[in-house]
């Protein structure tokens, strides 16, 4: 570790990552940077690979300033590479990087707590707009009934308060399918050709919704004991609701590719071992 901080103080970098060749079936990752305790981590070579979801633990582990062993069935805590002799005498194996460069990567998930709270929040969203379509459906129902009766003070006072319930589920839906996204998007090197699909989806939604605004129907005052101006204003009443139905559903489709443009660039760790030693490898990731 010693001359690896030598040769990064030459190079001008703050810190050091060394990676050394224990074994044929294990490796190990040294960290010493400005501003983390110095740390050591053990990591299996299972089938002549690391497993990235075992380079992502120990990375964790390393910048938390804790020093893991990995290796194991159960991790264990162990003294750093401060305390621990690095290794001199070099393995006779080797081990291919989890992911190469020129290789097409797939979408990598979330960490599984996040996916469980997003799915659940995403689930809860599309419920509330589901909900809010089945009020808008009764709503129309009772602006029917109040169109029939224009002076029937309760018929038009029920139409009315009808409202509260599509605006309110609609915009709580959109609120929550939105807010479910960057917890269960996967990662990906950049934005996806589907998360490009639905910001145009949800633009045209959006469009939609300006439109259905700016040619909304006029509701003339008073419209009690008015069947015309009634009816007037039941319509304008459902075009109020489409066009909450429209922004609830373009919310989420929106969020899609905003998340993978705002979403900060990370460093994805693989780590590979072979008879000359073993090779740490990074990789942006949104």
């Amino acid at each position: 570790m010693d001359h690896a901080a030598e040769v990064g103080k030459v190079l001008g970098a703050a810190g050091v990552v060394a990676v050394s060749a224990l074994s044929p079936t294990e490796a190990r990752v040294d960290l010493r940077a400005a501003g983390y305790a110095p740390a050591s981590a053990w990591v299996a070579v299972r089938d002549g690979a690391i497993d990235s979801e075992d380079a992502h633990r120990l990375f964790d582990a390393l910048f938390e300033g804790r020093s893991v062993d990995f290796s194991g069935p159960n991790p264990l805590a162990r003294g750093s590479w401060a305390a621990v002799p690095a290794p001199s005498a070099e393995v006779a194996a080797s081990a291919a990087l989890v992911e190469r460069a020129d290789e097409p990567r797939a979408g990598r998930p979330r960490p599984r707590n996040q996916r469980i709270a997003g799915w659940s929040l995403f689930g809860a969203g599309i419920a509330s707009i589901g909900a809010s379509v089945g009020l808008q459906v009764w709503r129309g129902k009772l602006g029917e009934r109040f169109s029939a009766m224009p002076a029937n003070l309760d018929a038009a006072q029920q139409w009315n308060n009808a409202r509260i319930g599509v605006w309110t589920t609609a915009a709580f839906g959109g609120v929550a399918s939105s807010g479910a996204m960057p917890l269960s998007l996967p990662d990906h090197e950049r934005t996806p050709w589907w998360g490009w699909m639905s910001g145009v989806l949800g633009l045209g939604l959006s469009g939609y919704a300006i439109y259905e605004g700016v040619t909304m129907t006029s509701c003339p005052e008073p419209f009690i004991a008015n069947e015309a101006a009634a009816r007037a204003c039941v319509q304008r009443g459902q075009e109020s609701g489409r066009v909450a139905l429209a922004l609830a559903g373009a919310a989420p489709l929106l969020t899609i590719p905003l998340v993978y443009l705002i979403r900060p660039l990370r460093a994805e760790p693989s780590v590979s071992a072979s008879g000359s030693g073993a090779v740490l490898n990074l990789r942006k990731a949104f």
